[in-house]
Parts: structure tokens; sequence; C-alpha cells
């Protein structure tokens, strides 16, 4: 037998490693880029959030200006406006 011919050197090496599966390496892209959209949309909610509570809070800001300058209106100078109710204000003089 010689082993010095190309048949028998290519029979007697070890078989030539193989490469790592590209559907192990496609599924981890994938799964990396899943987590990237969630955690993007979770940003964009919280940024939301922030958004809608500045806005109400400019809302009930502005509710407070319009009630105070509809008291100063309806009340006398030197009397202080109390609201009885969401819509009737009454006028009470010091003493």
């Amino acid at each position: 037998m010689d082993i010095h011919h190309p048949d028998m050197r290519a029979a007697a090496q070890a078989p030539a490693p193989q490469p790592p599966s590209t559907l192990l390496g496609a599924t981890a892209a994938g799964l990396l880029i899943f987590a990237a959209l969630v955690w993007a949309q979770h940003d964009d909610s919280q940024a939301d959030t922030r958004h809608r509570a500045a806005a109400e809070q400019a809302h009930v800001e502005a509710a407070e200006e319009r009630r105070a300058a509809a008291a100063a209106r309806a009340c006398e100078p030197g009397t202080t406006p109390a609201w009885i109710d969401a819509t009737t204000v009454q006028c009470l003089r010091a003493r």
C-alpha cells in the first residue's frame, strides 16, 4: 500500500471542517432586529406618554387662567371671587 499516492493521502486525511450553519446566524440576526424594533417602539410609547401628559398639563393651566379671568371680570375691585361650583362664582367682601 502506497500512502504517498494522492488517492491514499486524501483518504487518510481528516475530513474538512464544515462552516458554521448560516441558518443559526440568520436566526440570531433576525432576533436581534426584532428586539431592536420592539425596543424602538417602547421608546416611542414613552415619548407619546410624556407628550400627552405635557399637553394635558397645558390644557389644565389654560383652563385655570380662563377661570381666574372670568372671576376677575365678575367681581368688583376689593372683593374676592369664590367658586361655588364649576360655573358659579360668588364675590366675597373683606371684613
